[in-house]
């Protein structure tokens, strides 16, 4: 499969200019028309504990090197690193669900590293790689993921691998549980050190006392296991991105109708040393995972009654600043910070919804449009809900395959780096 010769971005201008002082008067909209995106300011932000809340200024972005490949359709981009990315590609088979795929991101070449379940023989899934240059890891799942949570059993594992022959190794149990007492494990992979989040479950929470969550790791290479974080009580989320393990974590159990206050936690992976803790000051629960990078905390929060994320900032002198109203699956560097924006066009009685790839940028602190497309007809530039890296970013549309178009019976892979 060829891709694309190297290519620059074209900048992008954002259609809306996001005000960097708090003191717009609640309830004001931008005002748009035509093609023109209407978009909240500041001033209609949900309330907040902090005293102000500073937004980025909107700028002209920046010209990112960036490189195309492309997979099968039906394809979901899941982790990379600076030169390979995990995908899964629907099977087509009830049993496992998705294989898993290995993507050369400096030559385009691909290979499917497994095609079935090490479960295979009880129809156990597949689901969710994660990788470094030198392992890889994933999660089994029994039959009917989603259907009983409640007592469902998984089976983390993981294998080297091989970057040139985009191969890997005999798989080897890293961990297992089933979700009446263990929570199914956020985790990652960083060099051959496999890390993931050890978690009572909910019904084992509401049954009894449990200890505190915890992170633990296994190096492939030498077998070692060890506890690297104890979190204060409860892991609601986790991330590893460039060697810096991300947790989100309660005090207590979270209580139906009420939002939960969180404390975001960056921790050296490998000497278990806390970076920073910082109260998020968060108004409403967490969407996905927080990330971290360079003293920065970046996450997002579900709206009220359920809408499109918010995506926030803190910097590193605890500012909080907004990055972008309905926006999902931050990632961040020491440089850029990125995610998934949506918007409008066209009149309120007939909108058409836009993708963004939002970026921003720390040093300066102004936010840019890195790509725009129109999910009815080019899909959507998506980002992952694994770490992220210091100088790459990979993201995949795909929401192309499944347009009607014949032309689109693929999924595009966009490699950006800086």
């Amino acid at each position: 499969m060829m891709g694309s010769a190297a290519r620059i971005a074209l900048p992008v201008l954002l259609a809306v200019a996001l005000s960097t002082a708090s003191c717009v008067p609640a309830g004001r909209l931008l005002e748009a028309s035509g093609d023109s995106v209407v978009e909240p300011t500041v001033g209609t932000l949900p309330a907040r504990t902090d005293a102000r809340i500073l937004g980025f200024e909107d700028a002209e972005a920046p010209a990112l090197a960036y490189r195309d490949w492309e997979l099968p359709p039906l394809v979901t981009l899941e982790d990379y690193t600076d030169n390979l990315a995990a995908y899964g590609q629907m099977s087509g088979v009830e049993h496992p669900n998705a294989y898993i795929g290995l993507l050369d991101l400096r030559t385009g070449r691909r290979e499917l590293v497994r095609k079935e379940a090490v479960n295979a023989a009880d129809l156990w899934d597949m689901c969710a790689p994660r990788l470094s240059d030198e392992a890889i890891a994933w999660e089994e799942i029994t039959p009917g993921e989603g259907d009983d949570m409640g007592n469902a059993g998984w089976r983390l594992y993981a294998a080297t691998l091989d970057r040139k022959a985009l191969s890997i190794g005999r798989p080897i149990l890293v961990a297992e549980g089933r979700t009446d007492t263990i929570g199914r494990p956020f985790y990652g992979v960083d060099g051959t050190e496999v890390y993931w989040a050890n978690m009572s479950s909910p019904f084992a929470r509401k049954a009894r006392s449990m200890p505190p969550d915890t992170v633990r790791s296994r190096d492939l290479a030498t077998g070692r296991t060890r506890v690297v974080h104890h979190a204060s009580r409860l892991i609601d989320g986790f991330k590893l991105s460039e060697g810096t393990l991300v947790t989100t974590e309660l005090t207590s159990s979270p209580v139906p109708g009420k939002v939960s206050p969180v404390t975001a936690v960056a921790v050296d992976a490998r000497t278990g040393k806390t970076l920073r803790s910082a109260s998020l000051g968060n108004g409403y629960d967490l969407s996905h995972f927080a990330d971290y990078a360079d003293g920065w905390f970046l996450w997002t929060e579900i709206a009220e009654g359920g809408g499109q994320p918010i995506a926030y900032a803190m910097d590193p002198q605890g500012h909080v600043m907004l990055a972008g109203y309905k926006s999902a699956n931050p990632m961040i560097s020491p440089r850029f910070a990125f995610c998934e924006s949506f918007t409008a066009t066209g009149s309120p009685s007939a909108p058409r919804q836009v993708c963004q790839l939002r970026g921003m940028d720390l040093q300066s602190r102004t936010r840019f449009v890195v790509a725009t497309t129109y999910p009815d007809t080019d899909g959507m530039w998506q980002t992952t809900i694994a770490g992220s890296r210091k100088h790459t970013l990979v993201v995949g549309n795909s929401m192309l395959s499944v347009l009607d178009d014949p032309q689109c019976k693929k999924t595009p892979i966009r490699v950006y780096r800086w």
